[in-house]
């Protein structure tokens, strides 16, 4: 679909992905920004 690598996952790995997040925040969140901010910096990505 996007020339890209995929993962698929199968009715086996259903319980692979918890049944909700172990964290959630909103992105307005000034923690999150940090996270975020620090994330893209280090792969050369620009947030403003």
């Amino acid at each position: 679909m996007t020339s890209r690598t995929m993962v698929t996952l199968f009715e086996r790995a259903a319980d692979s992905i918890p049944p909700r997040p172990q964290f959630a925040r909103p992105l307005t969140n000034p923690y999150v920004w940090n996270v975020v901010a620090d994330a893209a910096r280090e792969v050369g990505y620009t947030i403003h």
